[in-house]
């Protein structure tokens, strides 16, 4: 009943409790009724907070040449008085306008306007159209760490990346900011716009502002400036790690700026500038009122008037460079930010002295005519590599490449890479499971010379997903799915409908809402197009309808498994694949091949499901390995291993006993409560045997009762979920695996790669991966079948009936599949 309540309720209640629901239905309904305005340009800078950087200064550039008169200009700005100031010598203008970030007129805009500027990022919600030119203006060259290259979770970056890929413009000041843009953000191969490489708009404002009228302004905001005296201006970086955490440094600010000011006040006006981001909170502090630049004040425009500039691992500094000005780099916590956070340039090339107390910079600044010839040679060699295109005449040639299509030659980078296939897939929640070690292989296994990889998840919410993420191989690139769709009520239930109930019937096959999931992808994704997109899990419609949607030649979903029988599979007397699976059956006609992992498991697949879709869509491409990391794994001291599982009484496999091993979720489908029933009769014969089942489950406490009522607790281990299973596997004699159903398991290619015994129910899959019984002993799917076979193997009778299994050969025939599946 609960389910039926939210089910009813849950769109309804959303729009009208959550203002960002709201906001993503009336941008729908903009977005796809409205058209776009010819002529007409929306800014916005710094989520709008300031009319500053790159977009103000193709703004005033446009604004002030009469052959631009035609365009109507629109800013985006948040309520705020601050504003005011920068604001009102525009607001006589008939082709400007100003608009409330988040109002509905706000999203009007965003949805009609014909360019779209900006130098940070659009909201989730925001999709281009295809009418639309996006301008990303980007604010800065990067010292510190970016994109892919920051520690930790590499979801953070992941609007910053979805507004990139959306972009059909990024701009570029230098080589080294082109190079974080393909390499740390991975655009590289996918992205599908131009980067122009010829300097940064905004530094044309510090050329262009004249000194003398913009000390006036900072005056007129009540701030205490001598136009007698030289200015410091003091610009740290931000420290956080996500926008809603920005540490607060201010203590430390105050503190430091009220020591520097004590001691150079008489000769200098001292002023702070923050990040944005910090902003809100440093203005709370009365004491520093009258230094505190107000966040609307263009940084650029600011740079005119300094003298010396005090900044740690801020960009600030780069645009800096253009002036001949001295810059003290005071980086107290540079150790810790390293490590934190990284750093692209050795201090060595740094544009002036590292100093780690504010009475090193107080000494600096007294000394600052000595530094500033000490440091000339490094300064200088910075400026010719990071600003060799900032000559004061960038936003000309900017407008001219991009509103007027000029002809004129100009540093234009295309990333796209013709001559390789672009996959797109989805690898599943990359838990710990057969499907998660098959794709880590496979990326170990691709031609990146041939194929570009992105993978498509929902953001990394654990440890356990973080873990397999990192065995990912790094020459793949994470695209996350970072918020909620952006559909209308209507779509929402359809939606919600076909998760339901599939899309079996005409009725709710006309349900089916594909372009909402259509312009999903578009969100996601911007422009981009793939060649392949793959459903590697297989177990989702949740995901299989934005890989039908992608903008892809080809589309194709994995079956791992039995999945007839999967869908039926009951644990606790819920059957938990089984709406999931339906539904997915549901759509399998809308993919252009279904790829079980066996020939055997294609068979068995094709028979069950041949209701779905056409029979020549059903092929099959192996799971492929990774030889050398298996047997490497196993190489690893099982010491460290053996201590953690020795504290919940678990016995060590000892040489003198016969120790048998399996591994596998503890689920219906594994067989785990034959294998211990097998093991209990066997048991009976050799009392020095042990049997260790590795790995987690929902039939953990069954198990444990089963080994408990068998009497069997000394000799039957549930051992868990082990990061690396292999030197346990290892230690035994002989690897069994009970399964009434697999695709193809990957832990018999791994017990196989390690040269282990091997004995198997005789099953589809098994049959197919042992080769009929060549590279393992094959049995009745039966308690008798695996009490047999456990016989055998305490007979000896194995020893010299198998082949040897040559990893390399098989993998070698895995990756031939798996090109032939794509249609190489």
């Amino acid at each position: 009943m609960k389910k039926r309540i939210k089910f009813m309720i849950g769109p309804i209640y959303n729009y009208v409790r959550k203002a960002s629901h709201r906001r993503r239905y009336q941008y729908r309904g903009y977005y796809e009724k409205l058209k776009v305005m010819d002529d007409t340009i929306f800014y916005e800078s710094r989520d709008g907070k300031s009319l500053s950087d790159s977009p103000y200064a193709i703004f005033k550039y446009l604004v002030n040449h009469p052959e631009y008169k035609h365009f109507k200009h629109i800013w985006s700005i948040n309520s705020s008085g601050e504003i005011d100031n920068v604001v009102a010598p525009y607001k006589g203008l008939n082709n400007v306008t100003f608009v409330k970030r988040h109002s509905k007129e706000y999203l009007k805009c965003l949805a009609t306007s014909k360019y779209l500027i900006n130098n940070s990022t659009f909201q989730s919600f925001f999709i281009p159209k295809d009418e639309q030119v996006y301008i990303n203006t980007w604010h800065g060259t990067p010292l510190k760490s970016m994109g892919y290259d920051i520690p930790g979770n590499p979801a953070q970056s992941q609007n910053v990346i979805r507004n990139f890929l959306s972009a059909d413009y990024l701009l570029s000041p230098n080589q080294h900011t082109t190079n974080i843009f393909l390499e740390s953000y991975k655009l590289k191969g996918l992205y599908h716009g131009e980067i122009i490489q010829e300097g940064y708009p905004r530094i044309d404002s510090t050329y262009h502002t004249d000194p003398g009228v913009f000390k006036s302004l900072l005056a007129e905001l009540a701030l205490r400036i001598d136009p007698n005296k030289q200015t410091i201006l003091y610009a740290p970086t931000w420290k956080g790690n996500s926008v809603s955490k920005a540490k607060n440094d201010m203590d430390q600010i105050i503190r430091d700026m009220s020591y520097l000011k004590q001691r150079v006040g008489e000769e200098y006006n001292v002023f702070i500038k923050v990040h944005p981001f910090l902003y809100n909170e440093a203005r709370k502090f009365s004491e520093i009122k009258d230094l505190l630049i107000p966040d609307a004040v263009d940084t650029n425009e600011l740079l005119s008037v300094v003298d010396i500039l005090i900044t740690d691992y801020s960009s600030i500094f780069f645009d800096f460079l253009v002036t001949d000005k001295p810059i003290l780099f005071y980086i107290w916590d540079y150790q810790t930010y390293k490590e934190e956070r990284g750093v692209y340039l050795s201090e060595d090339k740094w544009p002036g002295p590292t100093l780690f107390t504010i009475q090193e910079v107080s000494a600096a600044v007294r000394d600052i005519s000595k530094i500033s010839d000490d440091y000339t040679p490094v300064y200088q060699a910075a400026k010719e590599k990071f600003t060799a295109h900032d000559d004061g005449n960038v936003t000309p040639r900017i407008v001219q490449y991009i509103f007027n299509e000029s002809k004129t030659p100009l540093n234009v980078i295309q990333p796209l890479e013709a001559d390789k296939k672009k996959i797109l897939i989805y690898p599943g929640g990359l838990r710990n499971n057969g499907i998660t070690s098959s794709f880590i292989n496979l990326t170990d296994n691709i031609d990146f010379n041939k194929y570009d990889v992105s993978i498509y998840m929902n953001r990394p919410t654990s440890d356990e997903i973080l873990k397999n993420l990192e065995k990912v191989n790094k020459q793949a690139r994470f695209l996350f799915r970072d918020d909620f769709a952006v559909n209308s009520l209507y779509e929402d239930y359809r939606d919600k409908f076909i998760h339901h109930s599939g899309a079996h019937t005409a009725f709710t096959k006309k349900l089916y809402p594909e372009n909402a999931y259509r312009r999903e992808f578009r969100r996601v994704f911007g422009r981009t197009k793939f060649d392949y997109a793959i459903d590697f899990s297989g177990y989702s419609l949740n995901w299989a309808k934005y890989i039908l949607a992608a903008n892809a030649n080809k589309k194709l979903c994995y079956m791992h498994n039995d999945l007839l029988s999967d869908s039926e599979r009951a644990i606790n007397g819920r059957k938990p694949h089984r709406r999931n699976l339906r539904g997915l059956f549901s759509v399998y006609h809308r993919f252009d091949k279904l790829v079980s992992v066996s020939s055997g498991t294609m068979e068995l697949n094709r028979n069950n499901l041949s209701e779905f879709a056409e029979e020549f869509k059903f092929d099959y491409a192996m799971n492929s390995i990774n030889p050398k990391k298996i047997l490497q794994l196993g190489s690893e001291d099982y010491t460290l291993q053996y201590n953690e599982i020795n504290k919940v009484g678990i016995q060590e496999p000892l040489p003198n006993n016969l120790n048998f091993v399996t591994m596998g979720r503890l689920s219906p489908e594994k067989g785990q409560d034959n294998l211990i029933k097998a093991f209990a009769q066997f048991h009976q014969g050799f009392a020095n045997s042990k049997l260790y089942i590795i790995g987690e489950g929902p039939l953990r406490m069954h198990l444990e009762k089963l080994i408990a009522d068998l009497q069997l607790q000394q000799s039957v281990f549930l051992v868990g979920q082990l990061e690396n299973p292999f030197p346990l596997m290892t230690k035994c004699d002989c690897f069994v695996l009970s399964s009434h159903y697999e695709g193809q398991p990957m832990v018999l290619l791994e017990a196989m790669t390690h040269g282990m015994k091997i004995i198997a129910t005789d099953i589809v899959a098994n049959r197919t991966v042992l080769e009929n019984g060549r590279y393992g002993l094959l049995v009745e799917n039966s308690i008798n079948g695996l009490t047999d076979g456990l016989n055998q193997m305490a007979r000896n009778e194995l020893n010299n009936k198998l082949d040897e299994f040559i990893p390399e050969e098989y993998n070698k025939k895995a990756m031939e599949t798996f090109y032939r599946v794509l249609g190489r």
